[in-house]
């Protein structure tokens, strides 16, 4: 992972770096071609001074042979040249132009100098130079006012540059050298860091792993000091929470929903430290007045899970987990799909070890007969679909933890976590 993010930082960096390395190389060629046409300019203006300040331009052939000599020696650089200069009068009619006659792309040149946008924005006595592509090429487009003597407008002067094949080629080297430098830098940066990140990540992989044990740990001893309260032992807890997973498993649930069945199945009963044990060890069944006070274990459960965000997740379970397929449960009544999938996954283990597991109240019921009882329930108290997935799976799951008080169940739990709640930080946020 850590790989994986100091490759894609590499990458990032190498993009932005390259980027503002040609940037900052087109901005040049940009400055250096508009310096070059403004110096040339006010040369060409004071060598057609007399004919802006005559009406019409005057002599048009003596600013034809004025812009071939200021155009020839001022309008070629190093880095490019101006491949068509004209000059216009004010209403935009060409006075005289000059061209690279090995050039190809003039009309083309033209036609986007001549377009009604362009000239819309070039109206102002301003130097308007701006960037264009023209028959995808890239020019420098430049339209500057000439002024008289009296400070009027008397023409216009336009032009397009064109960088060279020895500048393009500096670009891509630009590119190419930016690119080179910035991998370097971070991957130099990288080799000195990489040791301390990775110490540190174990460092604090250590610690999430210890916390993460230590929250499993509390939710193993609360559980269990519930479960002892109207049993003299917690192994129920082991075994539905055993028996929901494998369940979720079968179903296909994902890595995270399973931390949460985890969590839930075992806390399931939590609420039950609100019961008074007259109630809750009473050998015999509960009247309706008993059994309305036991029904409020659920929402003594909501409330003591919500205080805690690693264990809200468990909500579905501990709050609902008594709800039924037809609406008939409680504490909210809810019907088939208002209710959360893993309290209908930990209903059928609930009922199932509850069947086949010895009570002060009852003897443990066989498998086949409990099987057969829930089959009983089924599209009423349990989910169809689910109740017949974990028949599928029941019969060996009975035989090596059916009403068994064995220390196989827990070790087999304590072996599910471990897989479930391998050191990652991602899983001590869920």
């Amino acid at each position: 992972m850590l790989m994986t993010r100091l490759v894609l930082v590499t990458v990032i960096i190498s993009i932005i770096v390259a980027t503002l390395a040609v940037i900052n190389e087109r901005d040049r060629v940009f400055k250096i071609a508009k310096d070059r046409m403004l110096i040339r300019l006010g040369t060409l203006r004071v060598l057609i001074l007399k004919q802006l300040d005559t009406p019409g331009l005057g002599d048009h052939i003596a600013i034809q042979e004025m812009l071939k000599a200021v155009g020839y020696k001022g309008f070629n650089l190093s880095i490019g040249h101006y491949v068509f200069v004209r000059i216009l009068d004010p209403s935009f009619r060409e006075v005289a132009r000059i061209v690279d006659p090995d050039y190809d792309n003039i009309a083309a040149l033209v036609q986007n100098a001549n377009s009604e946008g362009f000239r819309q924005l070039s109206t102002s006595l301003e130097p308007l130079i701006i960037r264009t592509t023209v028959q995808g090429k890239k020019y420098i487009h430049a339209r500057v006012s000439l002024s008289n003597t009296r400070g009027d407008l008397a023409a216009y002067v336009e032009g397009f540059f064109a960088t060279s094949r020895e500048e393009e080629q500096h670009e891509l080297l630009v590119l190419l050298r930016a690119i080179c430098l910035a991998v370097g830098i971070v991957i130099a940066t990288s080799m000195l860091l990489y040791p301390v990140i990775l110490h540190l990540m174990r460092r604090l992989e250590r610690l999430s792993q210890r916390l993460i044990e230590s929250n499993l740990e509390t939710l193993g001893m609360l559980g269990s000091a519930i479960a002892k309260r109207d049993s003299d032992t917690d192994i129920h807890n082991f075994r539905v929470t055993i028996y929901s997973v494998h369940m979720a498993e079968s179903l296909g649930l994902d890595n995270k929903t399973i931390r949460f069945l985890i969590r839930g199945a075992f806390l399931h009963d939590v609420g039950k430290i609100g019961v008074s044990d007259n109630i809750l060890l009473k050998p015999g069944r509960l009247d309706a007045q008993e059994f309305a006070e036991m029904k409020k274990h659920v929402n003594y459960g909501i409330d003591i899970v919500t205080r805690s965000s690693w264990l809200q997740p468990s909500l579905a379970v501990v709050g609902s987990h008594h709800e039924k397929i037809d609406g008939s449960g409680y504490p909210s009544g809810l019907k088939g799909a208002d209710i959360h999938i893993l309290a209908k996954i930990f209903a059928i283990a609930d009922v199932f070890d509850a069947l086949t597991s010895q009570r002060p109240y009852k003897e443990p019921i066989g498998f086949d007969e409990s099987i057969e009882i829930l089959m009983q329930s089924r599209g009423t108290h349990f989910d169809p679909e689910i109740l017949d997935v974990f028949v599928k799976i029941a019969r060996p799951l009975f035989d090596l933890y059916g009403n068994k008080d064995d220390d196989r169940p827990r070790k087999d739990l304590a072996d599910i976590q471990d897989r479930y709640y391998k050191v990652d930080i991602a899983i001590f946020l869920d």
